[in-house]
């Protein structure tokens, strides 16, 4: 649907009428490369980020624009998803808007671990931006290609086939420095002290800050893991 209001009216239109007309034409989600989204949208929403030029200057001659931000800049944190259109950019979201990386948890929950990972779930100061997907079958290497990193939690890997599967698609791998994960990892992951959830926060956030460098980390250590130096055994490798 197309309207043409006069300039002075043209925003609010924007503001108000645009997100009538998006529930009215239907769909699943909704994707705006235009840089100023609507506030009233209540579907799914994915919004481009083009520059933040204004609040990073803090010079006279955009104050104007920086009075628009501040209504603005809600909005895109409120977004199902940003997309940033550089590193760079990406960075300014987080340093300016306060943009925030989404935590998703794979994996299937036992029964009797339920209660209290809901109960921790509760208890996080941004429970919005935490996933709990459960098991994922055929859209799991999309997610690795998608992520920032993987965080391994566990403390007893024999192999960790996730680890390598995320470097496999040039995901940087965080995990615990126990079991087999140094072999695996130790040469393109961060390790950390085994146990220190500290540690293992501070190292992931590392990387979202160098993600420039960690992609390639991820492939040079999956190319070069070698198994010519294992020793016959009767356990099988399954997929």
């Amino acid at each position: 649907m197309t309207r043409v209001a006069p300039p002075r009216f043209a925003s609010r239109e924007h503001e108000l009428l645009l997100p009538f007309d998006l529930k009215r034409a239907g769909g699943d989600v909704v994707h705006s490369p235009a840089q100023d989204p609507p506030r009233l949208v209540r579907m799914p929403w994915v919004q481009t980020l083009h520059g933040l030029l204004p609040l990073a200057r803090r010079s006279p001659e955009h104050a104007g624009e920086r009075r628009l931000w501040a209504r603005w800049g809600p909005a895109y944190v409120a977004r199902t998803a940003v997309i940033a259109v550089s590193e760079f950019c990406a960075r300014q979201g987080v340093e300016l808007l306060g943009l925030a990386a989404r935590l998703k948890v794979v994996g299937r929950v036992a029964p009797w671990y339920r209660e209290r990972i809901g109960a921790e779930l509760a208890g996080s100061p941004r429970p919005e931006l935490i996933d709990l997907l459960g098991y994922v079958g055929e859209g799991l290497p999309a997610l690795y290609r998608g992520a920032s990193a993987l965080a391994v939690t566990r403390r007893d890997e024999s192999f960790c086939l996730p680890a390598l599967e995320a470097m496999a698609t040039g995901t940087p791998v965080v995990a615990y420095s126990n079991t087999a994960l140094p072999e695996i990892a130790g040469g393109a992951g961060r390790l950390v002290r085994d146990g220190d959830l500290r540690q293992l926060a501070d190292a992931t956030a590392a990387v979202l800050r160098d993600r420039r460098g960690g992609p390639r980390r991820g492939l040079q250590g999956a190319c070069s893991l070698s198994t010519t130096s294992a020793k016959p055994s009767p356990i099988l490798c399954h997929e």
